[in-house]
């Protein structure tokens, strides 16, 4: 969600030609991973949208399929999709002094070398969640299912 923010501002107030590099196969983070019912924004939306992008619906807080809505039309709306790669996740980024770049390895094997970096990493690790140790837990005879593996 933050490289969507930063391809329209850095779209609309430079002349770079840049690329976002998702990891996913599609945009939304934490709204295309999670699964689960009922899940929701805990932000209300006319503090989580953008504020080039006002949220206009009278609920305060989306559904997760609401902000993917709202996510999609902002990429439409400013023609945001055309910046983004998807699948490259970063695997090394690294500064040379020889040639003043950036290079920008992928785990697909792509290279990017850049004058300039701005990293939209998010916060959760998509990849492998937090489970914490709850005292008991291993002796409890239940499903136990993480949010971020529901079915």
């Amino acid at each position: 969600i933050s490289g969507i923010g930063a391809a329209y501002h850095v779209s609309r107030k430079t002349n770079f030609t840049f690329k976002v590099l998702e990891s996913k196969p599609t945009f939304g983070g934490t709204w295309e991973l999670f699964k689960y019912p009922g899940i929701r924004s805990d932000s209300d939306m006319y503090s989580f949208a953008f504020s080039f992008h006002p949220w206009m619906k009278e609920q305060r807080f989306g559904s997760a399929k609401e902000i993917k809505d709202y996510l999609q039309d902002v990429l439409t709306t400013y023609s945001l999709e055309k910046y983004i790669l998807y699948n490259q996740k970063v695997c090394s980024a690294s500064f040379s002094t020889a040639t003043n770049r950036w290079i920008t390895k992928t785990e697909g094997g792509n290279t990017w070398n850049s004058k300039y970096i701005y990293f939209c990493t998010g916060y959760y690790d998509h990849d492998e969640g937090y489970t914490p140790d709850f005292k008991g837990m291993n002796d409890f005879n239940g499903e136990i299912i993480h949010p971020q593996k529901w079915p």
